[in-house]
């Protein structure tokens, strides 16, 4: 990831990142692998999951994992510069090669249309989808966001008092992100790449902080 002294110089490259963005289908069919990344933190360690699962029974066919320390704050509407690398270095652990990637956050619901699924869509040259628990940014309209007055995805409600928020990220349309989403949601809760990529991490940082805890017991002996 290239240096940034401050927010401006991460501005100047989203508003260039931006120029490079499609949202048009660049899939041939209909995908058969898709990838979920979520993140849990122990203070400022960050546990970045990736699962592989098929498209159409949802079966895992791989896990990866990454834990590495945020070098860069969380910043509202920046968060791809502290999670965007982790996710693409866990994306290049694999051994499968996912058609479509599914990360916990934006797409194109943002104020420059480079949330963290189109960072990681175009530093990846994947097709990309952001699903986020709240609305970042813009005007709800029928379930249909706003932003600027451009469309820029979906909102869902999966119960009474549960919804999310859908945009591509990169290389797919909006009505397809939203459709691939749909077709991942299996409980009823979340789609199911990102639910186990939840449910992965937190196994991963309770094993963390499990051996972090033993380490302080011998030291402390």
């Amino acid at each position: 990831m290239a240096y940034f002294e401050g927010i401006q110089d991460m501005l100047n490259e989203q508003v260039q990142l931006a120029k490079s963005l499609k949202i048009e289908d660049q899939l041939k069919g209909e995908p058969k692998l898709v990838a979920g990344f979520h993140q849990a933190y122990v203070g400022e360690t960050m546990i970045v999951a990736g699962v592989i699962c098929k498209y159409v029974t949802m079966e895992v066919v791989e896990r990866q994992h990454i834990i590495r320390k945020a070098d860069v704050p969380y910043i509202a509407g920046y968060v791809a510069y502290r999670v965007g690398p982790v996710i693409i270095d866990a994306f290049k652990q694999f051994k499968k090669n996912p058609d479509v990637i599914l990360v916990n956050g934006n797409g194109i619901i943002h104020p420059r249309k480079v949330g963290i699924a189109s960072y990681v869509g175009i530093v990846l040259q994947k097709p990309s989808v952001g699903v986020a628990r709240t609305q970042f940014c813009g005007e709800l309209k029928d379930d249909k966001v706003f932003v600027d007055g451009e469309m820029r995805g979906f909102r869902v409600r999966l119960s009474p008092d549960r919804q999310i928020f859908i945009s591509p990220g990169h290389m797919l349309s909006i009505d397809m992100a939203r459709k691939i989403v749909l077709n991942c949601i299996k409980s009823g809760n979340h789609p199911e790449p990102l639910r186990l990529a939840d449910l992965y991490a937190e196994e991963v940082k309770a094993k963390y902080e499990k051996d972090a805890a033993k380490g302080s017991s011998k030291k402390a002996e």
